[in-house]
């Protein structure tokens, strides 16, 4: 079994942040375009709508010919450098929509470059999703790799939440400026985060997994989707997906009703929350070992989401008005549980890799990856689509800090009544999750024993499909 050094892991980690950088930023556009570009809501969430179904549709097909390339530089590290390159342009470039523009031209600029985004963040995500898959094969210190990974996950949701209130400071002069700037700014530290693991990590099974024929795509498809823990993830994560249904409505409710319109008070609850899970993060990475030998991933993976439905259940009591740092309690009461919890959570899905890998005997990280992505691409993407015409019914006026009493009620219905739903049926769902340790071993056991036969043997000469 092959030894993770901790460099390898941290350059494998900074990754993340070029992922989550490109596509938090992304999201940033369906709160701050109405706001401060002047876009009307149902045309920007048809408009970011479509370029994800477009992107999902191929999602599948990439993490199948990732799984089965051959190339003198691997098999991810190729698509994880066009898509860093072209995703970070296009998010910058997202920013320049003029206000003056008619909705036409509007939708038409969100829409083209907002599909050539998602296509390379897709690429650049399922290759380096995949590839932390790869990187041990340790039951537990997959616990390790996800804590770390979500470690950096955090720093990066730091930036993400720091856009708005940065771009707001007055070097700028005015918001736009500073929106164009950030993203310019950022999209720069994306090429470079994305950079240090092609450079400074390997691939482990480049040279060994794809011997033999490459299967047909719509088999290694239907076989992913017929794993049965894998189905039950899917669909929490589905409904997990869900509840963010009123995300952008609960920013708005937060701007609006709590923080009495003032956007300095508003923009600054994020940064604050995503500091405080950074150092709760930082400070569970040298426990994790000592809790992931004590908690199984099953369990883990039921207690995550019953937190998660008791955080929604929490959250729109402690959103009141005049209070705008209440919100921030459950942060303290609830987060460093669930820290650990996610670690473990985030670590089944190399474990499904292998149950995967002992019954068809190829190792298809990417296929797995790539149908997580076209589910959630396409669930997310309809519900961009909803969540605008939602905040349209709404009736809240664009370029305004003052709305009516009936559209904050409105927000409010919006924002937690799809949270609260989702979370418990998802909880429900994941308590038929089977996977425990004493089954990975014995599954490990076999699958080593089966990697030291096939390095033994001469090589199969590929076919193309």
């Amino acid at each position: 079994m092959r030894t993770l050094s901790t460099w390898e892991l941290a350059a494998w980690c900074v990754g993340t942040i070029a992922s989550s950088l490109m596509i938090g930023l992304f999201g940033q556009i369906n709160h701050w375009l109405p706001l401060e570009f002047r876009v009307d809501a149902g045309v920007l969430g048809l408009a970011v709508m479509l370029p994800r179904i477009i992107d999902a549709a191929i999602d599948p097909l990439v993490g199948h010919l990732s799984d089965n390339t051959r190339s003198r530089w691997g098999r991810r590290k190729p698509y994880m450098l066009v898509g860093a390159i072209v995703g970070a342009g296009t998010m910058s470039l997202l920013w320049w929509i003029d206000p003056a523009w008619s909705s036409t031209a509007q939708f038409l600029w969100i829409f083209l470059l907002g599909t050539v985004f998602y296509v390379a963040w897709g690429l650049f995500s399922m290759a380096h999703t995949a590839f932390g898959m790869e990187l041990t094969d340790d039951y537990d210190e997959r616990n390790r790799v996800m804590a770390m990974n979500g470690l950096f996950q955090y720093l990066a949701w730091m930036g993400v939440a720091s856009f708005y209130w940065l771009s707001l400071r007055p070097i700028f002069g005015d918001p736009v400026t500073g929106l164009r700037t950030m993203a310019g700014l950022m999209a720069v530290v994306v090429v470079i985060c994305a950079l240090v693991p092609i450079l400074a990590c390997r691939e482990r099974f480049a040279a060994t997994v794809v011997r033999g024929p490459t299967p047909h795509f719509w088999t290694a498809f239907r076989e992913a989707a017929g794993n049965q823990p894998f189905l039950i993830l899917l669909i929490a994560k589905i409904l997990t997906t869900m509840t963010g249904l009123g995300a952008v409505a609960v920013g708005y409710y937060n701007l609006f009703h709590v923080c009495g319109g003032n956007k300095d008070v508003g923009s600054s609850i994020a940064p604050i929350t995503q500091v405080v899970i950074a150092v709760i993060s930082l400070a569970a990475i040298p426990l994790m070992p000592w809790v992931s030998r004590r908690i199984d991933k099953r369990q883990a993976l039921i207690g995550a989401h019953f937190l998660a439905f008791l955080s929604a259940l929490a959250t729109p009591l402690l959103m009141q008005p005049g209070m705008p740092y209440l919100q921030l309690l459950p942060l303290f009461l609830i987060m460093p549980f669930k820290v650990f919890l996610d670690a473990q959570l985030n670590a089944i899905n190399p474990d499904i890799c292998d149950l995967d890998e002992l019954e068809h005997g190829r190792r298809r990280e990417g296929v797995f990856t790539s149908v997580l992505s076209f589910v959630s691409k396409l669930e997310i993407s309809l519900m961009q689509g909803a969540a605008g015409f939602f905040i349209a019914w709404t009736g809240v006026q664009t370029g305004q800090v003052q709305q009516a009493p009936e559209v904050i009620h409105r927000l409010g219905l919006v924002a937690f009544i799809p949270s609260i739903g989702c979370a418990f049926l998802a909880f429900l769902v994941v308590s038929r999750f089977s996977i425990t340790r004493q089954k990975m071993a014995e599954v490990r056991q076999e699958l080593e024993r089966r990697r030291a036969a096939l390095l033994e043997s001469p090589p199969t000469p590929p076919e193309h499909p």
